[in-house]
């Protein structure tokens, strides 16, 4: 059964793929590894993403006096940035998301997913390792699709300093900012499913290895 899954898991990639990689479409693609950071010089003094992952989190359970049956705990995404910030203090960081999944759509073809947030964190003293981190809807994930790319980019006084994405089909560079792709008919925009930790089962857990979020 886990191979069947993999191999149907491999087959819509593929179809998916296909829909981003045509040069009539979406015009030449980059490589799925090429995602990466902006190389802006002035983001060197003020922060550096070390990394940006997406990966499957079930609900967190917590213990309280009201009784009731045990349900089974549903699968979110999580979309998590870790970075370094240089300054001894900066006032405030937003940070931009975007997620792309991908599924196949009633008629057959392949139907895409697209889903935004920003998140603001103040008070950021200098140091490594700062976290953030947005969370897809599980009933999203079940009936709109695996996710396929995310991406990030950080604002520092109004100014996007630092930019990272990772893609697991073919996108054109920086996709989340073509029209090519974000406007595509098969791209569909769908606001409110795609949440910062505070609004999130999450929001409690870890709570010092995260920034205030206002």
């Amino acid at each position: 059964m886990i191979r069947l899954k993999f191999y149907l898991f491999v087959s819509l990639v593929f179809l998916l793929g296909a829909v981003f990689c045509g040069d009539v479409v979406f015009g030449q693609a980059k490589p799925a590894s090429a995602g990466g950071g902006s190389g802006k010089g002035s983001s060197q003094q003020v922060l550096r993403i070390k990394s940006l992952g997406n990966s499957a989190v079930k609900t967190p359970e917590y213990s309280t006096t009201v009784q009731r049956g045990k349900g089974i705990a549903k699968e979110w995404q999580q979309i998590e940035v870790i970075y370094d910030t240089a300054p001894e203090w900066i006032d405030n960081l937003v940070f931009q998301y975007y997620v792309m999944a991908g599924t196949k759509g009633a008629d057959g073809e392949p139907a895409f997913s697209l889903y935004k947030n920003s998140v603001r964190y103040v008070d950021i003293e200098k140091g490594n390792d700062h976290k953030s981190t947005v969370f897809l809807n599980p009933n999203a994930i079940k009936r709109y699709g695996t996710v396929v790319a995310v991406a990030v980019e950080i604002v520092y006084n109004g100014t996007v300093v630092e930019d990272k994405s990772k893609e697991t089909i073919k996108l054109r560079d920086k996709w989340w900012k073509d029209p090519s792709v974000v406007e595509n008919k098969n791209v569909t925009v769908r606001d409110g499913y795609l949440l910062d930790r505070a609004h999130t089962p999450f929001a409690f857990v870890n709570i010092d290895d995260n920034e205030v979020i206002q």
